[in-house]
């Protein structure tokens, strides 16, 4: 495997099991609470986490989407409590996206989707 596919794939195991660790054992109610006013809450940092994954992995060549991407989307202001995912569908689709960011799976090989550029000195 090309170097720079293992250097990647351990950044998404690593910022996978930081994300698992980070958001276990949180209650429910405490992912809509906002740390300042002009905070995001923990739902949306994480919602917007699984959407940003799921955008790279449809670089990758890989179908992901959620029915709530749009919630998350960057620039997207926080809405109402009650439109948001339940945190378990949150988790899951993380736990979907990270499963699929192995490069083996979308089946992603750097000569299918760059080439590397050439330099010239003059």
């Amino acid at each position: 495997m090309d170097n720079d596919l293992i250097h990647i794939k351990g950044m998404f195991k690593t910022n996978t099991d930081l994300v698992n660790k980070a958001t276990a054992g949180i209650c429910a109610e405490h992912w809509l609470l906002k740390p300042a006013d002009s905070s995001n809450h923990l739902m949306w940092v994480a919602g917007h986490l699984v959407v940003s994954r799921g955008g790279i992995l449809r670089l990758l060549g890989a179908e992901w989407t959620t029915p709530w991407d749009s919630l998350f989307a960057r620039g997207a202001k926080v809405e109402m409590p009650e439109r948001y995912p339940k945190v378990e569908e949150i988790r899951d689709a993380w736990d979907s996206a990270s499963k699929l960011s192995t490069v083996k799976s979308v089946g992603w090989s750097p000569s299918s989707h760059f080439t590397r550029p050439t330099m010239s000195v003059k």
